[in-house]
């Protein structure tokens, strides 16, 4: 699978897009929905325990794994290629891997 700049811009602006949602829906929207009379502080905590945990652990995986991956395929890129002869023993005695 071939990444391609577009791609991977396409995918920082979305996590950050539902960082920015997660944290403002949750901020304004839930003291929104207090201030007005709608929810009750103890149905907001409830809310946080059952919902919001979990999509905030979801959103934080989802951005580790997309930094791990951007790091290896930028590690990948710049990383000595082995010459042809080489086995793989001998790649790794000269430190290549």
């Amino acid at each position: 699978m071939n990444q391609t700049p577009a791609s991977q811009d396409f995918r920082e602006q979305t996590l950050a897009l539902l960082w920015i949602l997660l944290f403002a829906g949750h901020w304004a929207g839930l003291t929104l929905l207090n201030e007005v009379g709608f929810l009750r502080r103890e149905q907001i905590a409830d809310w946080n325990e059952a919902y919001f945990s979990k999509i905030y652990l979801f959103l934080l995986t989802l951005t580790l794994l997309h930094l791990a991956l951007r790091a290896m395929r930028r590690e990948k890129t710049t990383s000595p290629l082995p010459n042809e002869g080489d086995t793989p023993r001998a790649v790794q005695r000269k430190g290549k891997i």
